[in-house]
This record gives structure tokens, C-alpha cells and sequence, in this order.
């Protein structure tokens, strides 16, 4: 049982649900520094015990089984605790960035109908939502789990990017969140001493189902960052031998490490001398710089993933690894594409359906099948993904343009840093794009490789500064939202 090379899909199936899942390491791996910040750590005991503390409090102050509580909070060592905490006590989780306005938190807490919520420290004023001030009051465990928590047990109401529409609430189980880390672990294939570097948003599928539930479920130990703006400072103190991140950052080392004069040993440098797998997810890694890693001995192990299934549907492996794709389908899922070329996707990571959502959830759940609306193709296995279905630029000609199609194009540019393409109803499409500093930019490309006449960009429009998260023209794992941004730099 302390054996870390215990299989994890294993423990996924004698487990029940995911405080389960806290206490059953804190009897194998007990004393095991899974969390370390600069300023702690926290072994699997000690987590499970102030776990426990904390449900006894939540039900002492009335939390029942069911109960959705929204969670917002620094995301360190105190909110792995507080979220674990919450799902012994039986709550269902809303996960809330602390970087949301108060005015955006709170509408998203009316539409979860959430009766609670944890917070660091603030005691903001939230309607009939009862806020509880974790690290306060009495201690004091709850022995054991409700009677019927199980793997169908709702364990999250988890917000959509909104990139592609208005942002929903996914309803994901216990069972769901299990079986998606469990398919993670499997293929990572963690040894004793390895280290992941932890900085991505736990609020978000990725970081939660990569950093959270896996590392519990591997034992492996995570270093996490107070803030992002502390990389490249935190990788080259904790060394780690995993890291996840997502393209924005992997451009930035590319370029601070040489460029197109990078080393092998320069990449080492900025990546803390350890790395054996660094994975990417959150938005398509660009097709030049997958390669430029690969030929320096540093595959970017992309994979395919959405909040909907909790998240991982494909990864790249160092066993099995193509670059330019998302990887194979994990365990427990399945992948088939449509006649249109839309990815479908079934499995135990899929989704219940959209919380008060019911129509959205026919849409989208048919028979048994999760319709993605992205676009993609299966090559040997491998799952390559081209864009949304609902994405489409329509020209005044009537001919259809893919953005994703002619932003890859540009990307492929060397001195293109960002591309994002626009142009619903005129008769060409035209593509803001941000030059990288130091390059020589050329405004007059001509045509591009590999695009058709109509998808060719009448003009490439330079921008002036980085797409902004605060603004909402990216998401925090570096989805574009392409309306927004071309409201924004054209004021469309």
C-alpha cells in the first residue's frame, strides 16, 4: 500500500469519492510532503486531518449534503484544505478566481443557487449566500462522510470559459473528477523524489485534475506558486522533474532562452535541470514551436481536454508522442468524429449535464455522447484538432473562413507572437497580430502557406500590447475570446 507505483486506476476503483480518496493516502502515504510552498508544506496527514476539521465546522454551522458552496480564496495550501474540507461535509464546489469581481461572483453564485461560501478572509455582502471565514472557529472533526455521498454524487458546479458563448455550469461527480485524474496518473507514470511546479489557476479543470486530484492520487509532491509572475524564479528553485503550463509560457522561455540560437542546455537552464515531461494544454501550442522543442530534445506533450469532461479526453505521452496532435484518447473515454467533422466524446469523465441548464444540455449531451463543438480528425489514433464549429467567419461572398486555420498560418511566422482573425461580412478576413520583441516584422507577407485564396488576410493589423485576462480578451490558460479582442483593437 506505501508503494507509490501502485496502479492509481486501482485506488480510483475501491475508493468511493474524492475526501475517500484524502483519507485512503493518509493511511498508505501518510507522512508524505505532497504541498510545498515558500513559506510550508503539508504532508497527506495533515491535510486529511484539517480536511476533517473543517467539515466539522461546516456542519456544525449547518452545511448539509447537497449544499452548493462557492469557494474563493488565495489558491494555496489553504484552499486544497477548504476545498477538501467542503466535500467531506458534502458540498457541492463552485470554484470562484479570486482575480473575479465581486459583481461577477456574485451573479455566478445566484445562478449556481449557492447557499454558502468560503472565502480567505473577506466577508463580502452576498445576498442569502451565508459566508464562513476559513482558519476561524471552533476545531473539531466530522467522523465520516454523509451516508450517501458515492461516485454519482455531484462534486462540482464548474464555470465554462464563456470563450465560444455564455459561460454555463458544468455539473461534474465525484466519479467523474476520479476517473479523468486517475486516467492522468496512469499515463504519467510517477516515480518517488519527482516534483511538479504548481502556478496554473486550481479554479480551473486543468490544474485542479493535473495538480489536485492526480498528484493526491500518485503521491507525488507539488511546489506551488503564490502567483504566476514568479515562473521562471520558481522553476529554477524547485526543479521540477513535471510541469504543466500552457503556450504563452513556453514562447516566452523559447525566446529568453536564444530563440532560434537555443540550446538544449540553455532550455535545461530556464527549466531547473530536472524536467523529464512538460506537458501543455489550455489552447493549440503553435506548430513551429512544437518542433523547435522537439528538436532540442524537450517534447511539448500537448493534450485535449474541456471543462465538460472533467477535463482530459487525449494527451501525448513520452511513450507515444505525435507532434502537431493532442494525443491519444486516455482510459475510460472514447473519441468518434462526425460527419462534419466534429469531435464527439464519451466516457467517465462526461458531465451530467449544465446546472439549471436543461435545453443547453440537450444540446449538447446526445445519446450519450458529448458534442464538443470543436472540429478535429483521428490519424492513427491520434487526435488532431482544427477548430470550433461555431467559429466560422462568414465573408460577404459567402465563402467560409476557419480563424484557427489562418491564425496557425500566421503563427507559423517567426516573428508573429500573437494572430487573432477577424471579419464576419466584409469580403477578406483581416488578422490583428502582435510582432515578438526583437524581431523584424514583415507587415507584407504575401501569401501564406498552406491557405486558400479566400482564407488569404487582406491586411495584417499590428497590435500595440498584450491581450489582457483582466479585460477578458484571454482566458487564464490562454483561450482567445476573438469577439472581444476585435472589439477591443477595432473598436467593432
Amino acid at each position: 500500500m506505501g508503494d507509490s507505483r501502485v496502479d492509481p486506476l486501482a485506488i480510483v476503483e475501491k475508493v468511493r469519492h474524492l475526501p475517500g480518496l484524502l483519507a485512503w493516502q493518509s493511511g498508505a502515504l501518510g507522512e508524505r510532503v505532497v504541498w510545498r510552498t515558500a513559506s510550508g508544506q503539508l504532508t497527506i496527514s495533515e491535510w486529511h486531518r484539517r480536511a476533517v476539521d473543517f467539515a466539522g465546522r461546516l456542519a456544525r454551522a449547518g452545511l448539509r449534503e447537497g449544499d452548493v458552496a462557492g469557494l474563493r480564496m488565495g489558491e494555496g495550501i489553504d484552499w486544497v484544505v477548504a476545498l477538501f474540507g467542503l466535500w467531506r461535509a458534502g458540498a457541492v464546489v463552485l470554484p470562484l478566481g479570486v482575480g473575479q469581481r465581486w459583481q461577477g461572483a456574485r451573479e455566478t453564485l445566484d445562478r449556481a443557487g449557492a447557499r454558502w461560501l468560503v472565502t480567505g478572509g473577506e466577508r463580502p455582502w452576498t445576498g442569502q449566500t451565508r459566508v464562513v471565514v476559513f482558519g476561524t472557529g471552533r476545531r473539531g472533526g466530522l467522523d465520516c462522510c454523509p451516508e450517501g455521498m458515492g461516485p454519482e454524487s455531484l462534486a462540482l458546479v464548474a464555470p465554462t470559459s464563456g470563450t465560444t458563448g455564455e459561460p454555463k455550469l458544468a455539473m461534474l461527480t465525484h466519479g467523474n473528477l476520479l476517473a479523468s485524474a486517475g486516467a492522468r496518473a496512469s499515463l504519467v507514470g510517477h516515480q518517488p523524489g519527482d516534483r511538479v511546479l504548481s502556478w496554473l489557476p486550481l479554479t480551473h479543470q486543468y490544474a485542479l485534475n493535473a495538480d489536485v486530484v492526480k498528484g493526491l492520487l500518485a503521491g507525488a509532491q507539488a511546489a506551488r506558486l503564490v502567483s504566476p509572475r514568479g515562473i521562471l524564479r520558481g522553476l529554477r528553485r524547485w526543479k521540477p522533474t513535471h510541469f504543466q503550463a500552457v503556450p504563452r509560457l513556453y514562447e516566452k522561455v523559447w525566446r529568453l532562452a536564444g530563440g532560434e540560437q537555443a540550446t538544449p542546455e540553455s532550455l535545461k537552464h530556464f527549466f531547473g535541470g530536472r524536467l523529464r515531461w512538460a506537458g501543455c494544454g489550455g489552447a493549440p501550442l503553435p506548430g513551429w514551436l512544437a518542433e523547435a522543442y522537439a528538436r532540442l530534445g524537450l517534447p511539448i506533450l500537448e493534450g485535449y481536454g474541456l471543462t465538460e469532461a472533467s477535463p482530459l479526453v487525449t494527451m501525448n505521452t513520452p511513450l507515444a508522442y505525435r507532434a502537431g496532435t493532442a494525443g491519444r484518447v486516455v482510459p475510460g473515454m472514447r473519441v468518434e468524429i462526425a460527419g462534419d467533422g466534429e469531435i464527439l466524446v464519451r466516457g467517465a469523465g462526461v458531465m451530467r449535464g449544465y446546472h439549471g441548464d436543461p435545453e443547453a444540455t440537450g444540446r449538447v449531451l446526445r445519446n450519450g455522447w458529448l458534442h464538443t463543438g470543436d472540429l478535429g480528425s483521428l490519424e492513427d489514433g491520434y487526435l488532431r484538432v482544427t477548430g470550433r464549429k461555431n467559429d466560422l467567419i462568414v465573408l460577404s461572398t459567402g465563402r467560409k473562413v476557419m480563424p484557427a486555420r489562418v491564425e496557425a498560418a500566421l503563427l507559423a511566422l517567426p516573428w508573429v507572437e500573437t494572430a487573432v482573425v477577424y471579419g464576419d461580412g466584409e469580403p477578406r478576413v483581416r488578422a490583428l497580430v502582435r510582432a515578438r520583441a526583437g524581431s523584424r516584422p514583415n507587415w507584407n507577407v504575401g501569401r501564406l502557406e498552406g491557405l486558400e485564396e479566400h482564407e488569404q488576410p487582406a491586411r495584417l493589423v499590428p497590435m500595440e500590447r498584450e491581450l489582457s485576462v483582466e479585460l477578458g480578451e484571454v482566458t487564464a490558460l490562454g483561450k482567445i475570446n476573438r469577439a472581444v479582442v476585435a472589439r477591443h483593437f477595432t473598436g467593432g
